[in-house]
């Protein structure tokens, strides 16, 4: 019996024990966010709490957020609050987890932000930054995160509804390949 040439790869490579390891060490090792906010879509005149995390073997100095509504022409930046820390099996270290309450903002607007850590790098005082996620050292370069304050246009009876996604490559498996059987 030949090989399958389509392994089913739901969690991609992933899978194996290794993978999944270093993933999990990624996932919480320097500084993230991962779009942590609550309420998940808040509406005109909430108040949303980010959440940001460090793992303890960087020396953070603060931990702060800049936010725009016009497209980074203006920004606002503030501070972050230290929270708990806790004990990450995967990274075998300490994390801190960091919070900020951002103020209401009006109907429709978009907010946009970038969060960094200022990170100790002598201890004359130099520092460096560290954006969250993609570990940027640059403003520019940094992941941007956004918020949409608007009442929720979901139609009613998109509430109730099922929605089935047919990909058609799992039908057809290419011109001159052969079918795959189920076994």
């Amino acid at each position: 019996m030949s090989k399958n040439p389509y392994p089913d790869h739901i969690f991609g490579l992933d899978e194996s024990p290794a993978n999944s390891a270093r993933k999990a060490k990624r996932r919480v090792q320097g500084v993230h966010h991962w779009g942590n906010k609550r309420p998940f879509r808040p509406v005109p005149g909430d108040q949303v709490l980010l959440t940001a995390s460090t793992s303890t073997d960087l020396p953070i100095i603060k931990m702060r957020v800049a936010t725009t509504t016009n497209n980074w022409k203006t920004q606002q930046t503030f501070s972050f609050k230290k929270e708990s820390l806790s004990w990450n099996i995967s990274l075998w270290g300490w994390v801190r987890e960091w919070s900020l309450l951002l103020p209401p903002q009006e109907a429709g607007l978009t907010l946009r932000y970038k969060i960094w850590a200022e990170i100790s790098v002598n201890e004359s005082g130099v520092c460096k930054l560290v954006y969250a996620d993609n570990q940027a050292s640059s403003l520019e370069a940094a992941d941007e995160f956004a918020i949409y304050y608007g009442a929720d246009d979901t139609p009613d009876w998109a509430r109730s509804a099922r929605v089935y996604q047919i990909f058609v490559d799992r039908y057809n498996p290419g011109e001159g390949n052969p079918w795959l059987q189920t076994e």
